[in-house]
Formats: structure tokens, C-alpha cells, sequence
């Protein structure tokens, strides 16, 4: 066989909450040829890029019928399908097994609720700054509305003892005056 016949190759996108313990319980498969087949060669390889986890078997000459069945249990036993006793003789490998299945069930609700709590987190955040847009854009859609345009006039100018005084007044309903004053230096 040449090396793409010769290799086992499986891949899995998992949803963010499951990729940690995925990736353990994956990379757990090569304790279990280590166990089950202790004189062989094969070797397993985990890859991850992003959520997609690629895992490589390179078994030795001979043996891919064998491990592919054995990877065909284990995915029984991981899915709740079959018993470990099924897959491994030993009682202390048995053991093993479901110790690292019962971890990677405490790792994925605890990545689960974390990311529960992130989205609530990141949702109640969104929520605001939505509330924050609607106000802002009812405040400055009703001052546009109530002033369409400001226009600047000069209404009346005056001389005082003290020096130049004028007066303008804002136009658009706006009865605020702007006050101008000049000082002689007195």
C-alpha cells in the first residue's frame, strides 16, 4: 500500500462548547491502540484548525483493518453504544476509559456553561448599545425635526460709554441672544 492507502484519516468540526473535550477524547484513541495492541507501531496524529479536528492513523503494515475496527469501537463506546468493557479487557484500562470519558463530560458542561454565560454576557451588552442607538437617533431626529435650519441675523447694534455692543439673535424659533462686546481698553 502507499502512504494515502496505508493512512486512516478522520476529521470533525466541532461547535465551540465541544472542541476541548472533543480534542481530548480524540487524542485519547492512541492510549487506547498503546493498551489494547501494546507491540504495535501505529501512530496517531491530532491537527486542529479552528473547530476542525483532523486525526491521522498511521498504522503498521498489516494493521489497518484492525485499527480501523478498533476506531470503529471506540466511536461506539464514546457515543454511549457499547459498553468499555466491550472495547478494552483490562479492569484498570476499563477504568481508565471511563475516568477519561467521566472528564471530558465535566469539561464540556463546564465549557458550556461559559459559554452560556458569555453569550447572556455579550447579549445583554448588545441589547444596551441597540437601546443606546434607538435613544441617540430619536434625539437627534426630533432636534432636526423641531429646528430644520439655523439662521444668524443681526437684529440690532448699539454704542455704549464702554464701547461697541451688538446683539444678534438665532433664528429658528430660538429666542437665545448672542451677545458681542468690544472694549475700548477702559
Amino acid at each position: 500500500m502507499n502512504d494515502f492507502e496505508r493512512l486512516i484519516e478522520r476529521s470533525i468540526e466541532f461547535p465551540p462548547e465541544y472542541k476541548q473535550a472533543g480534542v481530548s477524547i480524540l487524542n485519547y484513541f492512541a492510549e487506547i491502540i498503546r493498551k489494547k495492541y501494546p507491540e504495535s507501531e501505529a501512530t496517531v496524529q491530532i491537527k486542529q484548525d479552528g473547530l476542525k479536528v483532523s486525526m491521522t492513523i498511521d498504522p503498521a503494515e498489516g494493521e489497518r483493518e484492525i485499527i480501523e475496527k478498533t476506531l470503529n469501537d471506540y466511536g461506539l463506546v464514546i457515543t454511549g453504544n457499547m459498553q468499555p468493557e466491550g472495547l478494552l479487557s483490562d479492569p484498570l484500562d476499563v477504568m481508565a476509559l471511563r475516568n477519561k470519558l467521566e472528564i471530558a463530560q465535566l469539561e464540556l458542561r463546564q465549557t458550556k456553561q461559559l459559554h452560556q454565560f458569555a453569550e447572556k454576557h455579550h447579549s445583554e451588552r448588545i441589547k444596551s448599545l441597540e437601546e443606546d442607538v434607538k435613544w441617540l437617533r430619536n434625539t437627534v431626529g426630533m432636534a432636526i425635526q423641531s429646528q430644520p435650519t439655523i439662521n444668524i441675523r443681526q437684529e440690532s447694534s448699539s454704542i455704549h460709554a464702554g464701547g461697541d455692543v451688538k446683539e444678534s439673535t438665532l433664528a429658528a424659533g430660538n429666542d437665545n441672544k448672542i451677545t458681542e462686546a468690544k472694549g475700548n481698553g477702559k
